[in-house]
């Protein structure tokens, strides 16, 4: 079901569904992405072939990765079946790039409060369920190498696209 409104009734958080059906007081409908709509629009900026990942054994973390000839993407998760929000510290390390310079890096976050649904109906203020970038900056490839600044993630996904 890509939608959890059926007819005129509004949407329940709790369908399985990737988008949320909100009906405003004047009548209007809106559709907001609930969170693995949002991993799933990361899946979809991940460009080129899929590439190895090596990650330490009792990290808890996950990771996907992928390249083509100007761009590169790494989305790392941190998923336990307690669900319990332990974050985690991690750097990324890119390797065999195929091509050098100065590029953008752009990161993406899936969490209990960022690109999260739950959070923008239940907590004010909250922005918009759609996909958040939450960062953006230069850095510089050298060799085909990248090192990425270390982040932390509690219960999540984060995307790290590279844009050359």
């Amino acid at each position: 079901m890509m939608h959890d409104g059926i007819g005129f009734r509004p949407g329940l958080i709790g369908i399985p569904s990737l988008m949320y059906k909100a009906i405003g007081s004047d009548g209007s409908v809106h559709y907001y992405p609930k969170p693995p709509a949002n991993v799933f629009k990361m899946f979809a900026m991940m460009t080129g072939r899929r590439n190895s990942v090596v990650l330490p054994a009792s990290s808890g973390l996950g990771a996907f990765a992928s390249s083509d000839a100007t761009s590169a993407g790494v989305l790392v998760y941190n998923y336990n079946s307690s669900f319990t929000d332990t974050a985690q510290t991690f750097s990324v390390e890119l390797n065999n790039l195929p091509f050098d310079g100065t590029v953008t890096a752009r990161r993406y976050l899936v969490d209990a409060y960022t690109s999260n649904l739950e959070a923008f109906l239940t907590q004010p203020g909250q922005p918009d369920p759609s996909l958040q970038m939450v960062e953006q900056f230069t850095v510089q490839i050298v060799n085909g190498q990248l090192i990425l600044p270390a982040r932390s993630l509690g219960l999540g996904v984060t995307f790290w696209q590279i844009l050359g």
